[in-house]
């Protein structure tokens, strides 16, 4: 894949040379990235690449003469202009891109450029809804997004598991030591188990992915296993019938998915009452509750109200608000829960 890139700032292009990855790519000759100077094509001896725009305003337009010029020698390609009237880049459009032969990118500076230019591109992107000095970092965000998937750069794994490639963000990740100050890496990422892994890091993206970003969810649905991991967070006691019958519960499992609520709930507490996932930690916690009072699951809650469901509640509100702030209000958040709970009647 060929990337040229017109800028008038190309030391800040260094970068590329020494990037890891990009630099692999490089050397192994799937990745060319050409830096053409602008300045290097305006004429006289000043090489004026600027001027103020017509109609008056604010500070100073490119020229498009120069622009029109490093174009020509970029040779035939996909033109891309960054502008914040552009199309949101994302990683859809990063393996769109993938599929070019050759991208030719142009970066703006000072109040804008020169609409004829931009006229003769094939597409305006933006990186987002905000405004930056010029082009020249959105260029190098593209470049990096797709040296990375490109073929030969990085192992195939690497790349397939990570946010957005499913359409969801990816799971958290952990590494030695497996304790720290108290704080335990996931009992199942230890376990040896790949299918549990498997199915326990896809439930983490899911539920990050409903609580960060549920517009993507939106958009990509799920698939039956997927609905299946999303209702588990919802089932926290026993089946009733197994609970008579057997007259033991899984203290762990519940502990696991007590932590699970708890932990989406108190994230959600700090956003405030008029906050929409507020409302739906609030509804799950209000599940939660009320699965708590009902008779045939007296036995398993007193199995574990005592301790492990306020080991259960002290890791959650660790993991939500960190250490400091637990000192501050733990308590007073606690109970208020007790409180709430107190609230429903028996079922």
């Amino acid at each position: 894949m060929k990337i040229t890139v017109l800028t008038i700032f190309p030391e800040l292009f260094s970068y590329l040379g020494e990037a890891p990855i990009l630099k692999r790519a490089q050397e192994k000759g799937i990745l060319e990235v050409r830096i053409l100077d602008v300045k290097e094509y305006a004429d006289g001896s000043f090489r004026h690449i600027d001027d103020s725009p017509y109609g008056g305003g604010a500070g100073m337009v490119l020229k498009c003469e120069p622009l029109f010029k490093a174009l020509k020698e970029a040779g035939e390609g996909r033109r891309i202009v960054f502008s914040p009237a552009g199309r949101i880049y994302d990683q859809q459009l990063a393996h769109e891109y993938l599929k070019e032969d050759h991208l030719i990118l142009l970066c703006g500076h000072y109040e804008g450029i020169d609409q004829r230019v931009i006229d003769a591109c094939d597409e305006e992107l933006s990186m987002g809804d905000y405004i930056l000095s010029g082009g020249e970092l959105p260029a190098l965000t593209l470049i990096d997004s797709l040296g990375r998937l490109l073929e030969g750069a990085l192992r195939k794994e690497s790349t397939e598991e990570e946010s957005f490639e499913d359409g969801l963000l990816e799971y958290p990740q952990y590494t030695k030591p497996a304790v720290y100050e108290g704080k335990e890496v996931p009992e199942v990422l230890l376990s040896g188990d790949h299918e549990k892994i498997r199915r326990w890091r896809l439930k983490q993206s899911l539920l990050r992915t409903q609580e960060r970003r549920p517009d993507l969810l939106q958009k990509r649905g799920l698939s039956i296993d997927e609905e299946l991991l999303m209702q588990e967070r919802e089932e926290f006691l026993c089946n009733e019938e197994e609970a008579e019958g057997e007259g033991s519960v899984d203290i762990d499992a519940f502990n696991e998915k007590y932590s699970t609520i708890l932990l989406e709930f108190m994230q959600a507490y700090r956003l405030g009452n008029n906050d929409p996932r507020f409302r739906e930690a609030l509804k799950n916690l209000t599940k939660v509750l009320q699965n708590i009072r009902k008779p045939s699951q007296v036995k398993a809650v007193n199995a574990i109200s005592e301790e492990g469901a306020r080991r259960a509640w002290l890791y959650a509100f660790s993991l939500a608000f960190g250490e400091e702030e637990a000192e501050d209000h733990e308590e007073a958040l606690y109970r208020e829960l007790l409180q709430l709970a107190a609230a429903y009647p028996e079922r």
